[in-house]
């Protein structure tokens, strides 16, 4: 489960969207919704209501990319089991927190409705 070694020798292979980002690191294949150093190291710089517009978008594209990773992950595997019951988890708060994010960017004027 969960606490065990990775045994394959391409672990996230099922990522068919972005490579494995475990093996490629080179641009082009990060982990889908990660933000990059520069964008972290601009929210220390930022302050306010600038800090938490580019917070948010920022989180948005993460939740994108965690819902892409867990489409991916249900279309490779069986549909039964731990893994799936979390990613299936994982997919629905992320796609409602997505919705909640993008309403709050609506409010704020930062993106169109």
């Amino acid at each position: 489960m969960a606490d065990e070694p990775i045994s394959s020798p391409s672990p996230m292979s099922w990522m068919h969207r972005y490579g494995s980002p475990s093996h490629h690191h080179e641009p082009g294949h990060e982990m889908p919704g990660m933000a990059t150093d520069d964008e972290v190291a601009s929210l220390g710089v930022l302050t306010g209501v600038e800090a938490e517009n580019q917070f948010l978008r920022l989180m948005q594209r993460h939740h994108y990319g965690g819902i892409a990773m867990t489409q991916d992950l249900l279309a490779y595997g069986p549909a039964v089991g731990p893994v799936v019951r979390l990613a299936r988890t994982i997919l629905n708060a992320q796609t409602k927190e997505t919705g909640l994010i993008g309403a709050m960017l609506v409010a704020r004027g930062v993106v169109d409705s």
